[in-house]
């Protein structure tokens, strides 16, 4: 097995120590497993993945991380309560498709059970007097994440419309014309 030397500035010694005493010894294992993550993610980088963290559940209080690129975003409002809908859909690294639901209903709207200390917020629920300019949907409300393996059965979940721009993005972005 090649020996391969290391140097370590004298700032990143005790790192150096807690990486040691976290892997149980066998610093070069962990150096090793730490560099194919970081190899991997840039190889996904270079085929034009990035991270995805999407929220999950109710205020979105977990977490699902992925590699993939966004092909479709779009919010719809419901025409008689006025309650949002935002999805994304991501197609993964692995062909998988992602589709990320953030939806709002309004009439849960004065249930905050916590105080911030901010009277605006706590008073109507609205952190600012920006917020109240711009289009962004609160933070609050259900988040679902949804792995689907094709786009024919992202159908079935989605309106017609988002269907449609998520297909289309499957498509190349420039049609190289040989005219």
């Amino acid at each position: 097995m090649p020996n391969k030397t290391i140097y370590v500035s004298d700032d990143d010694v005790g790192l150096l120590a807690r990486a040691q005493e976290v892997s149980g010894g066998n610093l070069s294992g962990a150096i090793i497993d730490a560099l194919r993550a970081y190899v991997r993610a840039a190889d996904y980088r270079d085929a034009g993945y990035d991270e995805v963290v999407l929220r999950e559940g109710p205020n979105g209080v977990r977490r699902k991380r992925f590699f993939g690129r966004l092909l479709a975003a779009d919010v719809e409002y419901d025409g008689d309560t006025g309650n949002p809908t935002d999805r994304r859909v991501y197609e993964g690294r692995s062909g998988k498709y992602v589709l990320g639901t953030h939806f709002v209903d309004w009439s849960t709207y004065h249930e905050r059970p916590t105080k911030t200390g901010n009277w605006l917020k706590d008073f109507t629920g609205i952190p600012s007097m920006r917020s109240l300019f711009s289009a962004e949907l609160p933070e609050w409300g259900t988040y679902t994440v949804e792995v689907v393996d094709s786009l024919e059965q992202l159908k079935d979940a989605v309106p017609q419309r988002f269907y449609d721009i998520a297909a289309a993005a499957q498509q190349p972005d420039i049609d190289d014309l040989d005219v």
